[in-house]
């Protein structure tokens, strides 16, 4: 069976050479043909650049054409590509780069400057520098440029199977440094089948908007898919709240993505006559709201949710289950039969109905990921006695839906209570002034931690800390109100909207702090950093 990337396109191209199947909405249009001969060019570029099969590359290119072709034309030799995060200061990306054993990266032009310095300092021996996607320049360490040309040679991609790495993906770091996830092509194929999206809606009919980054699996998964499924992928470089409606609706999209606070994003945007006059069947959310069904009866949408990971595909999924709505709210899913799934709690038995877990999920291998890049120790770690041990902390109703509580990193420890900084959020959010949120623990006087939440206000928001005190003391029990509130401009993200707690718990308690008043003063608190410089 063909599940590898370059094959399906090129089994696509010998049947529909001239059928679109990429779009951005800048105007670009690539057919089938056109990506076979670009990604087997990008593949001979990297070849004479001394990059073979199983080699590592580096890339950091635009989300959209380019970043698609840096995975299929590095698969289509048999390298491996390894994206990196456009957010990445030069540091970082150095220490990924030597990490990984990378020689040679691929970047666009406007990463050139963030990534020369690797030259200097020996990380790198050849920077690929990309303007737009058939002209390159190679930079070497000794100050050469030269231009490279980007001609296809007609050669077949190389085979692979479900084994096969395709790619390494890094995870988002939001509690620590960055792993590299060493992605088989049977992963892709498990996502690619899975009911996370009902098979009525994977047709060639189907048009996914996605505008999620290239270096997340979020970025990628769907254009896997709709090689796979003979339908159109729409991009756009990044989310912009502004243009959600528009590129739905010119771009005729069917379906689409809404993670974390985007969702949240378009729900703000002042309600239009022509909302519901949309070609959109469904929007896939994750986490699900509480005014889901707000949404869906704006937009005439059906809503899907799941969980899932860069380690492995979608164990948890709403798909037809139950229908997302307010009732279900909060839910990730229920297990697909694919997997296996069970709740441990803190002493190692399997959580009963209600209680809290964390999460351990196994497969089928090809379905999971091979481990992290070269960090034997932190593979092992993760996986133990056959299953994979998530660090998500969840719980099981009494209807068999699982619910997302936390990360084991991120449950806070009061007062000898276990916190989940979700419900502490989702507490927050329900406050009409508040359009973001994150709760976290901070080192308390007395032991263990107290609550501190960082919030976004909306533009026109009256709220003040002691307002939203008391708003959350009549949402929380008395151990969960946050002795802590921060009102800041904007939370920090990663690509993928996902908020960086490490970076709050490193900042910690500051002079613009609100202190609740009915509670002791509490020295000027910081995280305290572990072996790796990264907030514990």
């Amino acid at each position: 069976m063909v599940v590898s990337l370059p094959e399906m396109m090129m089994a696509a191209a010998e049947s529909e050479p001239d059928r679109v199947v990429l779009r951005e909405v800048s105007g670009l249009q690539l057919a089938n043909d056109d990506l076979v001969r670009l990604a087997d060019a990008w593949g001979a570029m990297l070849a004479a650049q001394g990059v073979g099969r199983g080699d590592p590359v580096a890339t950091m290119l635009p989300n959209g054409a380019a970043g698609h072709l840096g995975w299929a034309g590095a698969a289509w030799i048999g390298a491996i590509e390894f994206p990196v995060n456009h957010a990445f200061p030069v540091d970082w990306i150095e220490r990924i780069v030597r990490q990984a054993g990378v020689r040679v990266a691929v970047i666009a032009t406007e990463f050139a400057g963030l990534w020369e310095p690797l030259l200097g300092s020996g990380a790198l021996e050849r920077l690929i520098v990309i303007s737009g996607l058939e002209c390159a320049e190679v930079w070497t360490s000794g100050g050469v440029r030269e231009t490279v040309p980007l001609d296809p040679t007609g050669a077949a991609p190389v085979r692979a199977d479900r084994y096969d790495v395709s790619c390494i993906v890094l995870t988002s770091g939001t509690t620590g440094p960055s792993k590299g996830v060493v992605i088989p092509w049977g992963q892709w194929e498990a996502r690619s089948v899975s009911p996370n999206i009902p098979l009525r809606h994977r047709t060639r009919e189907s048009v996914f908007y996605c505008p999620l980054p290239v270096f997340h699996t979020g970025g990628r998964v769907y254009f896997y898919d709709v090689v796979r499924q003979r339908s159109v992928l729409v991009t756009r470089e990044r989310f912009k709240t502004e243009d959600w409606l528009d590129d739905i609706r010119s771009e005729g999209c069917t379906g689409t993505i809404l993670m974390g606070a985007t969702a949240a994003f378009v729900r703000n945007v002042p309600p239009r006559e022509d909302d519901r006059d949309l070609p959109l069947q469904y929007a896939l959310m994750a986490p699900v709201p509480r005014w889901v069904d707000e949404f869906k009866q704006r937009f005439g949408v059906t809503v899907y949710t799941s969980f899932s990971a860069s380690e492995y595909a979608y164990p948890i999924v709403s798909g037809d289950h139950f229908e997302v709505s307010a009732a279900s709210a909060g839910s990730c899913g229920m297990p697909d039969p694919a997997y296996d799934v069970r709740l441990v709690s803190a002493d190692g038995r399997d959580a009963g109905v209600d209680e809290e877990g964390e999460l351990l999920v196994r497969s089928v291998p090809w379905a999971n990921s091979l481990g992290y890049w070269r960090q034997p120790e932190q593979s092992a770690a993760a996986w133990r006695d056959g299953w994979f041990h998530t660090g998500d902390v969840l719980r099981r109703d009494a209807k068999g839906r699982f619910h997302f509580v936390d990360r084991v990193k991120d449950m806070i420890r009061r007062r000898a209570e276990n916190i989940s900084s979700l419900e502490v959020e989702t507490a927050a959010l329900e406050h009409a002034d508040v359009i973001a949120a994150a709760a976290y623990g901070v080192p308390s006087d007395y032991g263990e931690d107290e609550v501190m939440l960082a919030v976004e206000l909306r533009p026109e928001a009256t709220a003040d800390p002691d307002e939203l005190h008391r708003n959350l003391s009549e949402r929380l029990p008395r151990f969960a109100v946050p002795r802590y509130i921060d009102v800041v401009p904007v939370l920090p993200r990663n690509h993928t909207a996902k908020v960086l707690k490490r970076e709050l718990k490193a900042r910690g308690i500051t002079s613009s702090t609100w202190t609740c008043p009915d509670q002791r003063p509490a020295a000027m608190a910081t995280a305290t950093p572990d072996q790796n410089g990264e907030a514990q």
